[in-house]
């Protein structure tokens, strides 16, 4: 009874962020953060493999960032967090609480029709590395793995 409290209560979590980040951004933005958060679900307790290969692999996101650490804790979580998508302290406490092998990755993705890479000019002619241009949209996706199982993800 227990579990199945807390995944109504993810869902309603979820369906809060869902609306909150489609009133915040673009028709596409919030289509895409819709489209992941619904792709996510069902990978709640999958193998951290079969997950992140779906996301690097089948959907072309890139690491943005990781860490892992056994049993750290609300507190050690925090000092470890993410500067792009951390963890608030409600969201430490509740993903946290338990003790595990943990591992926390955000990933990072171009969306929009604004997302094409162009090449920089730099000086005499030469073309240099790849900057993205300026109208475009990321949408990132956090995930944790408590004992190489999905226990919490977050899009926006």
């Amino acid at each position: 009874m227990k579990h199945a409290g807390l995944s109504l209560g993810f869902a309603v979590v979820l369906a809060f962020g869902a609306a909150f980040m489609a009133s915040c951004a673009s028709p596409e933005e919030a289509r895409q953060v819709k489209l992941y958060q619904d792709r996510l679900a069902p990978f709640l307790g999958k193998p951290s493999l079969e997950v992140t290969k779906a996301i690097a692999y089948d959907w072309k996101f890139g690491v943005l960032d990781k860490w892992d650490a056994v049993d750290p804790g609300p507190e050690a979580a925090l000092a470890k967090n993410f500067k792009v998508g951390g963890f608030s302290k409600q969201e430490a406490a509740r993903i946290f609480a338990k003790k595990g092998s943990y591992k926390a990755l955000v990933f990072q993705k171009i969306i929009g029709e604004g997302g094409a890479d162009v090449e920089v000019q730099v000086s005499m002619g030469m073309t240099g590395g790849r900057q993205h241009s300026a109208d475009y949209e990321m949408c990132r996706i956090r995930v944790v793995f408590r004992d190489d199982k999905l226990v919490d993800f977050k899009v926006w």
